[in-house]
């Protein structure tokens, strides 16, 4: 899995080394145009990185129909709708869940596939007006929407809230942070977040090495990608397929073409099989 930690020893010759001597190559091709599907595709998908929720937050056991709930927040029925009076009204059907916080994660964690960040916001008020404490998975839920809609002035916000809250973070909760960053192409704030857990004693999984690897990829800088992904396995931290996908890619966008291809025989030789998007 992406938080298996495996002890890999250090290699001699880097691929950020690689990187810099192939930067003085003149035999390269000719420049190509760009493959539209790039890693970018691939890390649309969620299945990279653990869930926010809390623990037991389907709907099945929250009392009420979170779909049902999220798609009156999203759409509201008129004429007299008022969002404080629809979470109320759950809340009374259903007060230990609410209480516990798990519907909120699960409430916020729906929006989050909508990508309905204002609405979210609403949410999050009304937790402070009507009591609820918050607690890491709720910020990890936010943090998240933020993510989803590309706005990461806003999850640094939510880490900043988080400190003075004295909310403990996670590794999920950086790796959404991170993620945030990546979408919109601010790789230094990724790397940046990706140190701070090393200051913080969170450990880096691939998780979080991968959004900043294609954060640096969307930056067009495939010389730090290079980087973390040597830093990466020093580290012990296995890389996966996406891991080996976001560096690949980052060596297209680099025009290193024979590095991409050095990349490609280990994810193979690492027992990854070479998907499309490699």
């Amino acid at each position: 899995s992406d938080a298996t930690m495996t002890k890999r020893p250090q290699e001699k010759n880097s691929f950020a080394h690689s990187y810099n001597a192939q930067k003085k190559d003149s035999n390269s091709p000719p420049s190509r145009r760009p493959m539209h599907r790039t890693y970018s595709n691939l890390n649309s998908s969620s299945h990279d990185r653990p869930s926010s929720r809390h623990p037991s937050s389907s709907s099945n056991n929250m009392g009420f129909e979170v779909n049902a709930l999220v798609k009156r927040l999203i759409h509201p029925p008129p004429p007299h709708y008022s969002l404080s009076a629809e979470l109320a009204h759950a809340r009374s059907i259903s007060p230990h869940s609410f209480d516990s916080g798990k519907a909120i994660t699960a409430i916020l964690s729906h929006l989050a596939r909508f990508k309905k960040l204002h609405v979210a916001l609403d949410v999050w008020d009304w937790m402070e007006r009507s009591g609820i404490p918050r607690n890491v998975f709720h910020y990890n839920s936010l943090i998240s929407v933020c993510e989803k809609v590309k706005d990461w002035k806003r999850a640094l916000d939510l880490l900043h809230q988080m400190e003075r809250e004295g909310v403990q973070k996670n590794e999920v909760t950086f790796s959404s942070a991170i993620s945030a960053c990546e979408k919109s192409g601010n790789w230094k704030m990724a790397l940046e977040l990706l140190q701070r857990m090393k200051n913080e004693g969170i450990a880096r999984t691939a998780i979080a090495y991968n959004a900043a690897i294609s954060a640096c990829e969307k930056g067009l800088n495939p010389s730090k990608a290079l980087e973390i992904f040597d830093t990466m396995k020093q580290e012990g931290v296995t890389p996966t397929v996406i891991t080996y996908s976001a560096l690949i890619s980052a060596c297209e966008k680099g025009q290193q073409w024979k590095l991409a291809l050095e990349v490609l025989e280990e994810m193979k030789k690492a027992g990854h099989g070479a998907n499309v998007i490699a």
